[in-house]
């Protein structure tokens, strides 16, 4: 899924500044290499968003209005263990059959990397691409994939290019950039993603928890009216493992179930939301983690010249550019209403809305606090 697709997973990146006069010269320096007629198993570098072999960017130009266009092309090749298996084995008993007696460890080795390297050589490479644009307005990099392999493989080929390091706009990294270092800190305690632990780290988490209610309430944001996509990942921690649950559906019984996991003061790990825009009546669809890993869903592009590809290319990121303004408002808004007692304040809410537990746990701080998790 890139980025003309309909749906796309999308990472950012911030990158304040780059020198983009030798722009096309850095990165047909790092350009993919074809590894067809070898048994190299890898092979990543840039190419053409537009054409995947062509490597120098003769054929379209990079820069397309105010972006920088290209992609990150990975072959790989792989051979089946249990084909290399059985190869190996029957050359060993042919070898063990001609000498009369057993294969030796050390040869038994070279014969199974011989037997590699042969199918290797028979097997054609798979390749992909993956789309980047780089936005210097905004100083962002956006990069078509959420795929962790992916992300290191082009944050690590991206410092090597232009020798700079790229910030990837986690939710802690995300507030410091739009609500500034003192207040980022406040919200998040530490100042820094809690990436690896048990539970989502608790401010984004809240975040998602905060729209799910806005849009449960029919409420709208700053012109973005919010609707569930009908399905919600939740986790909490319960002694020594990890309770997960996932509610699927929007109406009936999955809502109640919802909303009894939020009054549970389950931590919500990802989910599915709609974002429409009052002014223009678009919707946007999209996936979001708790690390703010989202597979954005554009609405149609509507261009009237659709031989006009600048214009068709533009016009789409318009569309995925409006989704992360919105997004991002969004956030800049939760981050200034934030206060530490907002856990127990939506776990008190979804308590009175979910059924049979109106009587429970009437008083808010009877509901479990599970931010220092």
């Amino acid at each position: 899924m890139g980025f003309f697709s309909s749906s796309s997973q999308i990472s950012r990146f911030a990158l304040p500044s780059l020198d983009v006069a030798d722009f096309k010269e850095r990165l047909t320096a790092f350009a993919f290499q074809d590894i067809e007629k070898s048994a190299e198993e890898l092979s990543v570098g840039w190419t053409s968003i537009d054409d995947m072999d062509d490597t120098t960017f003769a054929l379209t130009p990079i820069q397309k209005g105010v972006l920088y266009t290209w992609a990150l092309r990975i072959d790989t090749r792989k051979v089946k263990p249990a084909v290399l298996s059985r190869l190996a084995k029957k050359r060993i008993t042919e070898e063990a059959d001609r000498e009369g007696k057993a294969v030796p460890k050390d040869r038994r080795q070279e014969i199974k990397e011989q037997t590699k390297l042969h199918l290797l050589m028979k097997t054609q490479p798979e390749a992909r691409t993956i789309d980047v644009l780089y936005a210097p307005q905004e100083e962002v990099v956006y990069f078509f994939s959420n795929n962790k392999f992916a992300v290191e493989t082009f944050t690590e080929l991206f410092e090597q290019t232009f020798g700079v390091e790229l910030e990837r706009l986690t939710p802690a990294w995300l507030a410091r950039r739009l609500a500034g270092q003192k207040r980022a800190e406040e919200v998040f305690e530490a100042g820094i993603d809690a990436y690896d632990a048990p539970l989502p780290t608790t401010v984004p988490s809240l975040f998602l928890a905060h729209l799910l209610r806005t849009a449960v309430d029919g409420g709208s944001i700053n012109g973005v009216h919010l609707e569930s996509g009908g399905k919600v990942a939740l986790e909490k921690l319960v002694g020594d493992g990890l309770e997960k649950c996932t509610v699927s559906g929007w109406q009936g019984d999955p809502m109640d179930e919802l909303l009894i996991a939020m009054a549970d003061a389950k931590r919500i790990s990802a989910a599915n939301l709609t974002l429409n825009d009052e002014n223009t009546q678009e919707s946007w669809s999209a996936s979001v983690s708790a690390n703010f890993e989202m597979n954005v869903k554009t609405p149609k592009v509507d261009v009237q010249d659709k031989e006009d590809l600048d214009g068709v290319f533009l016009e789409k990121f318009f569309l995925v550019e409006r989704f992360f303004q919105m997004w991002d408002d969004l956030y800049k808004e939760f981050l200034a209403a934030w206060t530490p007692a907002l856990e127990r304040e939506i776990a008190a809410w979804a308590n009175r809305l979910a059924p049979g537990k109106q009587d429970e746990g009437k008083e808010v701080g009877a509901t479990p606090d599970t931010r220092a998790v």
